[in-house]
């Protein structure tokens, strides 16, 4: 997972052609069990949710959607792979204000 200091401006801002679109990462592939799977849940920017911070582990916390990249980029010397059907989730962290890349299988829910 790529830990990063996110710019200031969205990075759909910076593609052109049919990556620029956050209509379509309704998709991917949930943890199996996880509420957001049974729900099928459309996650957006701004949803706080509680997901998995390592892969593997069931240790979960609490973060906000600060972005979701649909296309492969390169952010502060990392790469992130994303696509239409696996998009990247930029969850900033609730209590250290880091901002991570992750898939939608480490989400587990939706918080009100």
């Amino acid at each position: 997972m790529a830990t990063t200091e996110r710019p200031a401006a969205s990075l759909h801002a910076e593609h052109k052609g049919p990556c620029t679109t956050e209509t379509d990462h309704g998709k991917g592939t949930p943890r199996p069990g996880s509420e957001i799977e049974k729900t099928r849940a459309e996650l957006k920017i701004g949803d706080r949710v509680e997901y998995h911070p390592v892969e593997g582990s069931m240790q979960t916390t609490t973060g906000t959607i600060e972005d979701i990249e649909t296309c492969p980029v390169d952010i502060g010397g990392r790469h992130v792979r994303a696509s239409p059907e696996e998009p990247r989730y930029f969850i900033k962290n609730d209590h250290t204000q880091k901002t991570t890349a992750y898939f939608k299988k480490a989400i587990q829910r939706k918080l009100e």
